[in-house]
């Protein structure tokens, strides 16, 4: 049984998603392409390390060519040189207008990995080790797309100090500004604006030309708990932002909005931590308590200008609701078991999504390539707008143990993750998708144990 606090916020959800999102689809259609969390490994194949480093980036691709790992990798491992290729074709073939990229270019203890092979604690010679191996990563996705705009945002691990160790003017934002800027955004940006607020602390606003969409890149590492960036960055930020909606709004335009970490729970860690009768103690958290209410609290006061929100970190292919439907995208890389995997959004009109394809690609083939996994409205029965239909989606996950199974198999895009969903968990799963803060999300999934059988 859900307590009253929870039938309150089921309530509001549904007023919120499905009165705002109701919209019909206009006859023109736009393919966009979103992806996540790449993760590369420039040290997959050791043996390259020296001759990488003594090379400039330029010529990295023709010494990848030569290593002796000629398939995509393993479930469980990084993102090697062959799938960051394969990933790239198979999303330059969809032909988008312009593409999402939720963040996380480099793998995940990037320099202790260096300092392992270096055997030094050379901080100079990491960065500039770092910088290489992002630049490199830029310039394929710009090499595979030719002219089309890519809206970033940046992840954890796209700093020096790694794992949200970004700061307010860090060097990592001063060494990479030109780079974005000009092979992502391919300058769909005002230059002058961008590299301030990019400079100043990661995050920026652009639009796509000749649409009336505005892409804002929202950096919520800072408002991350293990962040150390402070107070006064997270508040210029979430002003920057309000000001940026509002001006939005007023020259009666539509936003999207391009996350990294998402609000609400880390369900992988909160799900670990189910005790054998479903309850919880306490929920970890993406964000900070009082940051991520003043970060929802600014959509809610502009929810009239939001056209789409997308998020990454998790890996994983998820879903929540936080004022609108956050689309989640899962990663190319597959370090969490999961399959690699991106999307394909088909847009009407300005802004409004209608549907998407799930794309991935199996590991078990060396030689597979991207393939169709499954259409959001075929799978679940639900039709466009796709806003409305992710708030149907809520109410029948936990209703119904068809769309329940669908959903967990395609969490892990096809392949059972490493921290996956079962029986025991499955309220964590299904209560983050609506419960934003830490208590209501505690209360919904200890209101809901014993745990819920599912085929």
């Amino acid at each position: 049984m859900t307590s009253r606090a929870s039938l309150a916020t089921l309530a509001t959800v549904a007023a919120a998603l499905l009165g705002g999102c109701s919209s019909t689809a206009a006859p023109s259609s736009t393919t966009v392409v979103a992806f996540s969390d790449v993760h590369f490994d420039p040290f997959f194949d050791p043996s390259l390390f020296g001759a990488l480093e003594a090379a400039p980036e330029s010529q990295w691709a023709s010494i990848f060519a030569g290593s002796r790992h000629t398939g995509p990798g393993q479930y469980g491992h990084t993102t090697n040189f062959v799938l960051l290729q394969r990933s790239l074709a198979a999303i330059q073939s969809q032909r988008p207008a312009f593409v999402i990229f939720g963040g996380d270019v480099l793998v995940q203890d990037f320099s202790q990995m260096y300092f392992a092979l270096t055997r030094t604690q050379d901080q100079v010679a990491m960065k500039a080790f770092a910088l290489k191996a992002t630049t490199f990563v830029v310039h394929q996705v710009r090499a595979a797309l030719g002219t089309t705009p890519v809206y970033f945002t940046l992840g954890n691990w796209d700093d020096y100090a790694g794992s949200f160790g970004l700061q307010p003017d860090d060097r990592f934002l001063a060494d990479t500004a030109t780079l974005f800027f000009e092979d992502l955004l391919r300058g769909t940006a005002d230059r002058a604006a961008f590299e301030t607020t990019y400079r100043a602390g990661g995050y920026y606003v652009a639009e796509v030309p000749g649409s009336g969409l505005v892409i804002l890149g929202v950096n919520t590492g800072f408002l991350a708990p293990q962040s150390t960036a402070g107070a006064d960055a997270i508040t210029r930020q979430l002003l920057w932002l309000d000001a940026t909606l509002a001006a939005v709004e007023a020259a009666g335009k539509q936003a999207w909005l391009v996350l990294h970490a998402p609000p609400g729970g880390d369900l992988a860690t909160t799900g670990g931590d189910v005790d054998p009768q479903g309850h919880i103690a306490q929920p970890t958290m993406m964000l900070q308590a009082d940051p991520q209410q003043r970060l929802l609290a600014i959509l809610a006061a502009h929810r009239g200008a939001l056209g789409a929100a997308f998020t990454g970190h998790t890996h994983m292919d998820q879903y929540r609701i936080a004022v609108i439907a956050l689309q989640g995208i899962p990663g190319i890389t597959s370090d969490m078991g999961n399959a690699p995997a991106f999307k394909t959004f088909t847009v009407s009109g300005r802004s409004a999504l209608q549907d998407y394809v799930s794309f991935t690609l199996d590991l078990s083939n060396p030689s597979a390539s991207f393939q169709p996994s499954y259409d959001f409205s075929s799978a679940y029965g639900l039709p466009a707008p796709l806003g409305s239909s992710l708030a149907a989606l809520f109410f029948e996950l936990m209703t119904s143990p068809t769309a329940q199974a669908t959903y967990r198999t395609n969490f892990g895009s096809g392949h059972a993750p490493s921290k996956p969903i079962t029986d025991l968990n499955w309220p964590v799963y299904w209560c983050g998708i609506a419960f934003m803060g830490s208590q209501g999300l505690g209360d919904c999934v200890n209101s809901m144990a014993p745990a819920v059988t599912t085929p």
